[in-house]
């Protein structure tokens, strides 16, 4: 034990007088229970986990030993002590062992160790966004996430936990429902859009013929089972002659029928018109009639009961007065009905008599004069190409015509298919002159204005404000002097300078100034430009500001025409009008180079030049050399960067 001298201190008491009470040098001793000098307490104990330390310190929560004698909810009970401020690790400063649920996150646990947290709120809520186990709520975790309002991300409306997208809830974690583009349950179909027509109604059911929806391969969709209305149960129009008799309409109106039997029979009980057969009709009924003139004219062979009459009257074989022909037949559908009148086109009869192909065949027989319906005032069906325009189809129906000109020649203005003709289709027109309107030079069916043929189907010439390569060195769309771009197509040397990129890459090794010089005049010089040209390149103190002329009315412009800069000052402002982004030829070039200025990319120049045309640097050793660095420009910038923008190796 190490021994220190104690201060005597000696006080007089007046209590007791003429007596000395001396306080003798003593040596203190923690661990004896008592308490002495220097010690903040004394339980005589040699226990370091109880109130008092064996340093005879009042025990403390970190002070890096763990009392061990409280339990659990005792004031100062402490389950762990690690002597550190550190409240991310496994024992937190209030002396409690670190765990899941206590709002302190972990900072001392790696993902994958025993007692990492991602997250820890503090609660016991499984359906915000840090679960009880602390974990980060996640779409796909089965649990759906309550915390968030729509709208919001990682809002979630369900979360089954899988990765089955065709169930109740998507990967997403949103409820399936129908119009989401994924067929669910319950679901026959989902497009994902709000077109009933498309194969897939808006509720997700597939098409089919029934459901109120006409879909491009019905004529018809009424939604009912009623089969006697306008549209039969097999979703076609309901017709005479389709075997269904009709019962939604009243007598007197289109398409009423009292009958129909299905077949194009005209003599049995029903006609061709669904009307029950009648005396006086017109139509003989084989076995029932013996004859029907449809009138009721009693001398003129037939009764009106239909009848004959027993004196000799038509059919008797013998034309008599007033008729117009008699074959002595019953027969209505031969050259001489059963009124001895001559057959004819449009008369509501179709011939039997005659063999396809045969002058006075009847295809049709509608009975009227109207020329543009199914049937022709020629008895013929109408079609494509037998030059009438059909008039009682609309639009999207099928056979309807936008046009009929009755002849095959695909380079008119009614195409084969009876549509009408239109710049793009791919057929020139050679049915009008120059001046009519619609008339076309050229039709390759596309819309470029580069090739042989422009957009507007005229070919290409000199101010149509297209460029022709090889044939045309620029075009403007204008016949002014004196913008850089003649009327015939040239370029102008006077008051313009042309600038271009060169269509050839280099190393920095260019040869100086007169190399890279050279370069440029033999790449003008090829592609047949005028004048002379010098490289936009630079080195400390010498530069395009120094190299090249500088006139204050002389416009720089790119090989196409186009305006980069009204003059010098212009042109060193550090903004261009457009990129200087063609070569010598017009054309856009080749990317070179790996900058990482400006977004990266490709498109660099060598340069060692400012926007203000000085010179700056020695770059590649003045041009001269492909070892060490140089300086790049970009060709697809506008501001300062199209001169000066970074550096890379001079190889």
């Amino acid at each position: 034990m190490t021994h220190r001298n104690l201060l005597i201190t000696c006080l007089f008491l007046t209590a007791c007088p003429g007596e000395q009470v001396i306080v003798r040098e003593t040596e203190a001793s923690c661990g004896n229970g008592e308490l002495e000098m220097g010690e903040i307490c004394d339980d005589g104990n040699d226990s370091n986990t109880d109130a008092c330390t064996n340093g005879c310190e009042q025990a403390r929560c970190g002070d890096g030993v763990t009392r061990e004698d409280t339990v659990l909810g005792d004031e100062q009970h402490e389950e762990c002590d690690d002597g550190n401020s550190e409240e991310g690790d496994a024992c937190l400063t209030t002396c409690l062992l670190a765990r899941c649920g206590d709002g302190v996150l972990r900072a001392d646990r790696s993902e994958g160790e025993d007692g990492y947290e991602a997250c820890d709120d503090g609660n016991d809520v499984d359906t915000d966004a840090c679960r009880v186990d602390c974990r980060e709520a996640r779409c796909g975790d089965a649990v759906t996430r309550l915390d968030l309002e729509e709208g919001l991300a990682g809002h979630e409306t369900c979360d089954d936990g899988n990765r089955d997208d065709n169930d109740d809830c998507l990967n997403n974690c949103q409820r399936a429902r129908c119009g989401d583009g994924i067929v669910g349950p319950g679901e026959g179909c989902d497009d994902g859009n709000e077109d009933p027509t498309d194969g897939c109604s808006n509720d997700c059911a597939p098409a089919r013929c029934g459901d109120g929806l006409r879909q491009v391969d019905e004529a018809c969709d009424d939604g009912n089972e009623v089969n006697e209305d306008g549209c039969l149960n097999r979703c076609a129009s309901a017709r005479c002659g389709d075997g269904v008799l009709r019962a939604d309409l009243e007598p007197g109106m289109a398409g009423f029928e009292v009958c129909d039997d299905g077949n194009r029979t005209p003599t049995d009980d029903c006609t061709n018109s669904c009307e029950p057969a009648r005396c006086g009709d017109g139509i003989l009924q084989i076995g029932v009639e013996a004859c029907d003139d449809a009138n009721e004219i009693e001398d003129d062979g037939c009764l009106s009961d239909c009848t004959l009459a027993p004196v000799a009257t038509c059919g008797n074989g013998e034309v008599q007065e007033g008729e117009q022909c008699d074959d002595g037949n019953r027969s209505n559908l031969d050259n001489c009905t059963n009124g001895c009148e001559l057959a004819f086109c449009g008369d509501g009869i179709i011939r039997q008599d005659i063999a396809f192909g045969d002058d006075g065949f009847e295809a049709c027989e509608d009975g009227n004069e109207v020329n543009e319906d199914a049937c022709t005032n020629a008895c013929e069906f109408a079609r494509c190409g037998d030059g009438i325009i059909r008039q009682d189809r609309a639009e999207d129906a099928v056979d309807f015509e936008a046009c009929d000109d009755g002849n095959e020649d695909l380079r008119d203005g009614c195409l084969n298919g009876c549509v009408e003709a239109r710049c793009g289709d791919g057929i020139a027109r050679v049915d009008l002159e120059e001046n009519e309107e619609g008339f076309e030079a050229c039709d390759d069916g596309n819309d470029s204005n580069e090739d042989a043929c422009i957009a507007d189907c005229q070919l290409p010439e000199c101010g149509d404000g297209f460029v022709q390569a090889g044939i045309e060195e620029c075009d403007d769309g204008n016949d002014d002097e004196g913008d850089g771009c003649t009327p015939e197509c040239l370029r102008e040397a006077a008051n313009a300078y042309l600038v271009f990129v060169s269509s050839e890459l280099y190393s920095g090794n260019l040869g100086g100034f007169e190399g890279a010089d050279g370069k440029c005049q033999r790449l003008a010089d090829a592609a047949g430009l005028p004048g002379q040209y010098k490289a936009w390149i630079g080195i400390e103190g010498t530069g395009p500001a120094q190299r090249f002329n500088q006139p204050a009315n002389a416009a720089y412009q790119l090989t196409t025409g186009e305006v980069v800069a009204t003059n010098w000052a212009d042109l060193t402002d550090g903004l261009l009008a457009v990129n200087i982004d063609r070569d010598e030829n017009g054309n856009i070039p080749q990317q070179r180079g790996n900058t990482s200025c400006a977004g990266g990319g490709f498109p660099t120049v060598w340069s060692g030049v400012r926007n203000n045309g000085e010179g700056f640097g020695n770059g590649c050793g003045g041009w001269r050399t492909d070892q060490g660095g140089g300086y790049w420009g970009r060709y697809d910038a506008l501001n300062q960067r199209t001169s000066w923008c970074s550096g890379g190796l001079c190889s």
